[in-house]
């Protein structure tokens, strides 16, 4: 009998407050999507730098925290990510400086580690 498999899932449990929450994603539509929403989210990082202190500064600040949030979203889904942001009362910066190192930290790795199995599969299936 063969068995059928779908993509490595990634799951992960983190305490928001008192709450826990519980999420699960497919590693391999993160590889597919994470470096181009990395790279907006890395040229939208240094507008906002380059904009500390000029005028009209807003449009780009927006266009760096909806960045932030298309990363969070891909990795914990909108509600998630809504909770995440009412838990910090809309506070960016705190909210920023603890969700992002804890998915470059954390989420990442665990997502690296299986796409390296899965390479390591198919090389020794198809002799690679």
């Amino acid at each position: 009998m063969v068995i059928l498999k779908r993509n490595a899932q990634v799951s992960e449990t983190f305490k928001l407050g008192k709450e826990k929450i519980s999420v699960n994603f497919d590693a391999m539509k993160i590889v597919r999507e994470f470096g181009e929403k990395y790279k907006t989210l890395a040229e939208a990082e240094k507008k906002a730098i380059e904009a500390v202190g000029t005028k009209n500064s807003e449009k780009i600040f927006e266009a760096y925290g909806e960045a932030i949030f298309e990363i969070m979203d891909l990795f914990f889904g909108k509600e998630i990510r809504e909770r995440i942001v009412a838990y910090y009362e809309n506070n960016y910066i705190d909210m920023t400086q603890i969700i992002v190192p804890y998915i470059t930290n954390n989420l990442l790795p665990k997502v690296s580690k299986i796409l390296t199995a899965q390479r390591d599969m198919l090389a020794k299936t198809y002799g690679a």
